[in-house]
């Protein structure tokens, strides 16, 4: 009768400690994908860049001028170090965005000067990433991105009809806004695509007003988990 007491107790044990067991895997699981992803990272991408046309005025006399700097297509990059929280994620990046100066319009005499010139913008930004989907197990993720920074854009080497009129260069505050997804490549590193879109304020050198000195760049990268 005791042998039987003994085998009853010991399978209540058993069931007991299975039960708990279960309990605990559902309540606190086991280290998610989301975990798994959370910690330091770099980043390193590259693509095409549009600097966009800049507005001009010139009221330094009686007559007031105005018009663009016209501005030609190029590339861009992209280095950065970050910190992944599993949904969210915050990273510092170093952007560059080039180009050509194509042209010089005047509105007033309605015409465009072509002249030849580049176009750099170099940014220093702090940016937060947001994941678009709950899924953790899903190997796609699209995101959105939101930051600000220190934007600075330089005109080099403008020739104007044959004569190299020299450049120059404005830094001020700037934003910028993403777009992407990334694809899940491995344990440790992501292949992403995305769209930048960056705001740099305009801006007045010697009573010559400009306006500001927006960029479009698409570019891929990866992501490395450290």
């Amino acid at each position: 009768m005791d042998y039987y007491l003994l085998m009853s107790f010991n399978n209540r044990l058993l069931m007991a400690g299975l039960i708990c067991t279960s309990l605990s895997s559902s309540l606190f699981g086991s280290p998610t994908k989301a975990d798994d992803k959370e910690g330091f990272y770099l980043t390193i991408g590259g693509g095409l860049a549009a600097i966009q046309d800049s507005e001009w005025d010139d009221r330094r006399g009686s007559t007031a001028y105005s018009g663009e700097l016209q501005h030609d297509s190029g590339f861009s990059g992209e280095l950065g170090v970050g910190y992944d929280y599993g949904r969210s994620s915050i990273e510092i990046t170093w952007a560059r965005n080039s180009g050509d100066l194509d042209a010089i319009s005047v509105d007033q005499a309605g015409i465009a000067v072509s002249v030849s010139g580049g176009v750099t913008q170099d940014g220093v930004f702090v940016t937060g990433l947001y994941d678009l989907t709950e899924n953790s197990d899903s190997k796609i993720t699209p995101y959105l991105g939101a930051g600000l920074g220190i934007n600075k854009t330089e005109w080099d080497n403008i020739t104007v009809a044959g004569s190299n009129v020299g450049g120059g260069w404005v830094s001020n505050v700037a934003g910028q806004v993403k777009v992407g997804t990334a694809v899940e490549m491995g344990d440790t590193n992501d292949f992403y695509l995305e769209g930048v879109y960056t705001l740099q304020g305009g801006y007045t050198v010697d009573n010559f007003e400009y306006g500001s000195v927006d960029a479009w760049s698409v570019h891929s990268g990866f992501k490395f988990r450290i």
